[in-house]
């Protein structure tokens, strides 16, 4: 997480060293989709989601304590559970094998990345620099890319993204990504509760504080989900384990927007929410201990951090 040091906990100088280079180590795995993975097994090209009969049942109305929960409703049919499931899955989702989470701490400290960077810092950067350049710089950054000391699967993967956005494809330009990493992060908070590192009233009240900016910038439940579509096929660049699952997601999407008893709803997109309440996560990520330049960040400035990101009145769009 550029600018923030995961420094631990005070009790052993080993542990608090050990930590910091496991986060500095995972920080540079490659593509980030290490902090993105979706699904314990990611469909192969062609197959179909399988939709549980039991959990994936929608209950007669959605309360207002989940309405956060059930914005990564997609995720949750996907794997087979509810949106609202807390107790454990047959699997735990991908939390250890796809994120790193084996713990509430490792849990922490992606959401806190995903609220307050995730890649959509990174999406937006790319698209000014592509719009602010001609086309003999768009033809330098490429260079500079080859040169570089990056994998080939990294080359490769930002020249597509390079590309896709310079072409304008799937209006990649005009999309509003941060869906993309409040989904996750709504999703992770589920997947964390279920795995017992969070409580049912964390996993609540945190996925909520996505509400507010979410109901902002986008119309509804379709518009949401559909500029999450988008950014998620350009996160994938075309790596086919992702590209497999993705016609699965639009599929999963439109079932849901579809169905007779669905919950998606122009009346709960729109239904009074309990308060915005910082309180709880801050405070938890304060236990983290991260590090901002040498220095350990106070409360406040955890809190100011989160409120940048979904407090906004206009998100960079």
């Amino acid at each position: 997480m550029s600018g923030y040091v995961y420094a631990g906990f005070p009790s052993s100088a080993g542990v608090i060293i050990g930590v910091i280079l496991l986060i500095l180590l995972f920080k540079w795995l490659r593509k980030f989709a290490v902090q993105d993975s979706e699904l314990s097994k990611p469909l192969t090209a062609g197959q179909e989601p399988i939709l549980s009969e039991a959990k994936n049942t929608p209950s007669d109305q959605l309360l207002p304590h989940e309405w956060g929960l059930y914005v990564a409703a997609p995720y949750a049919v996907m794997n087979e559970w509810a949106y609202n499931e807390y107790n454990p899955g047959k699997d735990d989702g991908g939390l250890s094998a796809g994120w790193g989470i084996n713990d509430r701490w490792d849990l922490v400290y992606q959401l806190f990345w995903l609220l307050t960077q995730g890649h959509t810092n990174d999406f937006y950067q790319l698209r000014d620099q592509i719009l602010e350049s001609k086309e003999e710089d768009i033809q330098s950054l490429k260079n500079d890319i080859l040169l570089s000391e990056l994998t080939e699967h990294d080359k490769n993967e930002r020249l597509w993204q390079i590309d896709m956005m310079s072409t304008n494809r799937m209006n990649i330009q005009n999309v509003k990504y941060l869906i993309w990493d409040l989904c996750r992060f709504n999703k992770l908070c589920l997947e964390g509760c279920q795995q017992g590192y969070i409580t049912q009233q964390e996993a609540q009240t945190w996925s909520l504080m996505s509400a507010s900016m979410l109901r902002r910038i986008y119309d509804g439940w379709e518009d949401m989900w559909k500029n999450f579509i988008a950014a998620r096929w350009f996160w994938a660049s075309g790596d086919q384990d992702w590209v497999s699952s993705h016609q699965a997601f639009t599929d999963v999407i439109q079932t849901i927007l579809n169905a007779e008893d669905t919950l998606a709803t122009e009346e709960n997109w729109i239904m009074d929410l309990p308060p915005l309440d910082l309180t709880s996560f801050s405070r938890t990520v304060a236990g983290l201990g991260l590090m901002k330049n040498d220095v350990p960040m106070t409360l406040s400035e955890i809190e100011e951090t989160i409120s940048q990101r979904i407090t906004l009145k206009h998100l960079n769009s």
